[in-house]
C-alpha cells in the first residue's frame, strides 16, 4: 500500500508498521526564473528522506533504516501542485557552478620559437578537431566505420596518438592535452561500438573485421596512456581518470581498471585524482562486483570521496547507488536516490535519469523496480527516462529469478510492448530491434516455465501470440524466429511445422536467418529422416543462392551440422546416430566445393571432430572423399554460387 500525505506537508509519512517511506510530488512544467538564466524545475516538488520529521532542505541527518521488502518501503511519485520548492537546494544552484567544473587546466601557450611548436599545434589539430566530429558521428553515421568521413576520423585518431608517442618528453603535454586525448578515445570506443552493433546485425558481413582492429588498437591507446601515467610520464586530472576508467570498463577490461585504479591510488600525485566522485562513480560498482571491496568498504570509500568536494556529485551518487542495488541494499539506495534528487540540479537530470534505470534492471526487489518501471512508462517524472530495453529485459528475469510468478512476467511483457509501440519518443524510430530484444527474454522465460509441458505451453503460447498481435497488429518474422528456435525443446515436430504455417497466413518471407533455424531446429527431434534433413539443406541453398550468395556461409554449415552431428553425439552408438553422422559428410563432400576457402573447408572437416567425438570417430573409420554420395542428388541450376575450383 501507498501512504499519501497531504501536499503541503512538511512532514515525512511515517507510522510504526511501515519502516520505510518515501514521500514526492512531482510536476513535470519548467520555468524561467528572471534571477536565474538556467531552466529549473517549475517547484512543485517535495522530497523527504526516511525516518525524519525534519524537512530535507534542512541538512538533518537521517536516523537508521529498518529493512523491509514489500511495497511499504516506497511511496508513490506523483504529481501535486500546492508545494514551491526546487528540486535542487538553491544553495548549491549556479553560484557554485565553478566549484562543479573539473580542473583541467587549459592547454599552456606555446612560444613559435619553441622546438616542440609544431608538433604541438598538429597534436592540438587533431585532438580538437577529431573530438569535434566525434561528438556528431554518433548522430549523423549511419554505417560502418569505412565511410569517407570516418576514415579521415580514425586516421586523425592515429595520428594523434602518434604525435603523443612522439611528445612524451614535452613539458608541452599537459594534463589538459592527454585528458583530452583520452576522451577523444573513449568517444571513438562508443563510436566503434555503435557500428559494430549494427554490422553484428549482418551475420554475413565481413567489413566488421576493420571495426574489431579499431577497437584493438584503441585498447593499446589506452593501455599505454595508463601505463605512462602510472610511471609518471604524462600528467593526468579527475575529467582523464574518468574517461580512462570508463573506456577499460565498457571494453570488458574489468581487470585493467581494477588494477589501474589501485596502483594509482598507491601514488601521492595521482590520489587525488582518482579518489574524486567523478571517478569513484565510475568503481564503485565495478570494485563490489569483482569482490575486490566488500560492500562495507565501498560505503567508505562513497563517504571519503563524497567529503573531497562541496557538493553531491550525480557520477558519484549515480555509482553508489547501483553499488547499493547489487548489494541488496535497496533502502539505503533509497534514500542516497532522494538525497540526490534533493540537490540534483536540472542539467544533471540524465544522471537521475540513469539512476532511475538502475532501479528498473538491478533492483532485485521486484516491487521498487516495478514501481520505477510504471514511473517510466507513464512518465510522470521531472526527468525523462529513456527506457532502455536491456534494463526492461533485466526486470522480466529478476522477476522470474525472484519471484517464479509468470503473470507477472507476461504482465511487464505486454505493457513494454505498449509503450515502445504507442510513446510519442519512439514514433518515428525502428523499433524491430528493440521488440526482438525484448520478445527474445521474454520467451526465453516463457519456455523455461513450460520446458515439460508442450501441451499447456502451446496453448498458451497461441495466448502470448494473440496478444502481441493485438499490440503489434501483425506477427513479425523475427518473433517467429525466436519462438522456433526456443520451441526445439520440446522436440515436436507437429508444433515446428504449426509455427511455420505463420509466415504464409501473415504473409511474412521465410529469409535465409529462417532457413538455418529450421534446419537446426530438427536436430532437436529425434523422429527425423535423412529425406527431411536434405529438403530443409536445400531450401536454406536455394535461398541464400537467391540471395546472391557466392559460397555457403558459416552460418549455413553450422545449421546443417547442429541438425546431424549435434543429435549424433547425444545418440552414439547407435544405428540412426551412424545415419545422421554419415549423412553430415555426404552433404560435405558433395557442397564443399561451395566453400569460400580452403580454410573454410577444413572446418567443416577436420575441425568438425574437435569438439563432436561423434565426428571424429566417423573420420577415423572412414574416408570421407570415399564415401558413396549417390543417393543425393546435388542441387543444380545455381546462379550466384560459385565453385572453389581448388576445392573441387
Amino acid at each position: 500500500m501507498f501512504l499519501r500525505i497531504g501536499r503541503n506537508s512538511s512532514q515525512l509519512g511515517y507510522n510504526s508498521k511501515q519502516s520505510l517511506k518515501f514521500l514526492s510530488s512531482a510536476s513535470k512544467g519548467f520555468v524561467t526564473d528572471t534571477n536565474d538564466t538556467n531552466e529549473k524545475l517549475q517547484s512543485n516538488f517535495t522530497y523527504k528522506r526516511f525516518n525524519s520529521t525534519i524537512s530535507t532542505t534542512d541538512g538533518v541527518r537521517t536516523k537508521p533504516i529498518a529493512k523491509r521488502d514489500d511495497l511499504d518501503k516506497l511511496n508513490s511519485f506523483q504529481g501535486n501542485n500546492g508545494n514551491n520548492r526546487r528540486l535542487y537546494n538553491k544553495r548549491n544552484g549556479n553560484n557554485n557552478k565553478s566549484n562543479r567544473r573539473n580542473s583541467m587546466s587549459k592547454p599552456n601557450e606555446i612560444d613559435s620559437s619553441s622546438p616542440w611548436y609544431n608538433q604541438i599545434c598538429a597534436f592540438d589539430d587533431y585532438v580538437m578537431q577529431s573530438l569535434s566530429f566525434s561528438r556528431d558521428v554518433p548522430r549523423q553515421n549511419k554505417h560502418n566505420g569505412t565511410g569517407s568521413e570516418s576514415l579521415m576520423f580514425w586516421d586523425s585518431l592515429a595520428r594523434a596518438m602518434s604525435l603523443y608517442n612522439e611528445l612524451l618528453d614535452c613539458p608541452h603535454l599537459n594534463a589538459y592535452r592527454v585528458c583530452t586525448l583520452i576522451n577523444l578515445l573513449h568517444n571513438g570506443l562508443r563510436i566503434n561500438r555503435g557500428q559494430l552493433m549494427r554490422l553484428n546485425k549482418k551475420p554475413d558481413f565481413d567489413s566488421k573485421s576493420f571495426n574489431i582492429e579499431i577497437s584493438k588498437n584503441i585498447t593499446l591507446y589506452l593501455r599505454e596512456i595508463a601505463n605512462n601515467i602510472l610511471d609518471g610520464k604524462v600528467a593526468c586530472n579527475e575529467y582523464g581518470a574518468m574517461h580512462l576508467l570508463t573506456s577499460f570498463k565498457e571494453l570488458n577490461k574489468i581487470d585493467e581498471a581494477v588494477n589501474t585504479w589501485k596502483q594509482a591510488m598507491k601514488k601521492p600525485e595521482l590520489v587525488d585524482f582518482f579518489i574524486h566522485p567523478k571517478v569513484v562513480g565510475v568503481m564503485l560498482p565495478i570494485l563490489f562486483e569483482t569482490q575486490t571491496f566488500t560492500f562495507e568498504q565501498c560505503k567508505q570509500l562513497y563517504e571519503s570521496s563524497r567529503q573531497r568536494i562541496d557538493f553531491q556529485h550525480p557520477n558519484l551518487s549515480s555509482g553508489f547507488i547501483v553499488t547499493c542495488l547489487l548489494a541488496k541494499e535497496n533502502l539505503l539506495a533509497l534514500e542516497t536516490y532522494s538525497k540526490f534528487c534533493d540537490n540534483c540540479r536540472t542539467d544533471h537530470f540524465n544522471y537521475l535519469a540513469e539512476a532511475h534505470l538502475a532501479f528498473i534492471g538491478q533492483c532485485k526487489d521486484i516491487d521498487i523496480a516495478y514501481s520505477f518501471f510504471e514511473r517510466a512508462i507513464n512518465s510522470d517524472m521531472p526527468y525523462r527516462v529513456n527506457l532502455n530495453v536491456s534494463q526492461v529485459n533485466s526486470l522480466l528475469n529478476n522477476t522470474w529469478i525472484e519471484l517464479e510468478d509468470f503473470e507477472r512476467v507476461n504482465k511487464t511483457w505486454l505493457t513494454a510492448l505498449k509503450f515502445y509501440k504507442t510513446n510519442v519518443a519512439y514514433k518515428n524510430r525502428k523499433i524491430t530491434g528493440i521488440l526482438s530484444s525484448l520478445n527474445n527474454i521474454y520467451f526465453e522465460i516463457f519456455f523455461q516455465k513450460y520446458q515439460s509441458d508442450a501441451l499447456e505451453g502451446f496453448k498458451e503460447l497461441q495466448k502470448s501470440l494473440n496478444a502481441y498481435m493485438e499490440i503489434n497488429g501483425t506477427l513479425d518474422e523475427p518473433l517467429l524466429n525466436i519462438i522456433l528456435t526456443k520451441s526445439a525443446i520440446w522436440q515436436n515436430l507437429d508444433i515446428i511445422n504449426s509455427l511455420l504455417k505463420n509466415f504464409e497466413l501473415h504473409n511474412l518471407p521465410q529469409t535465409i536467418i529462417t532457413k538455418r533455424i529450421i534446419l537446426k531446429c530438427l536436430g532437436s527431434i529425434d523422429s527425423i529422416t535423412p529425406i527431411d534433413i536434405i529438403k530443409r539443406w536445400n531450401d536454406m541453398i536455394i535461398k541464400g543462392d537467391q540471395m546472391g550468395q557466392t559460397y555457403i556461409a558459416n552460418a549455413d554449415w553450422a545449421a546443417l551440422r547442429d541438425a546431424t552431428l549435434g543429435w549424433a553425439q547425444r545418440h552414439m552408438d547407435t544405428p540412426e546416430g551412424k545415419s545422421r553422422t554419415e549423412l553430415y559428410f555426404k552433404l560435405v563432400k558433395l557442397y564443399k566445393i561451395y566453400c569460400r576457402d580452403n580454410g573454410q573447408s577444413k572446418r567443416i572437416t577436420a575441425g568438425a571432430g574437435i569438439n563432436l567425438s561423434v565426428a571424429q570417430k566417423f573420420q577415423e573409420e572412414n574416408n570421407i572423399n570415399t564415401i558413396s554420395t549417390d543417393d543425393i542428388e546435388i542441387l543444380k541450376d545455381l546462379h550466384s554460387l560459385e565453385i572453389n575450383d581448388s576445392l573441387a
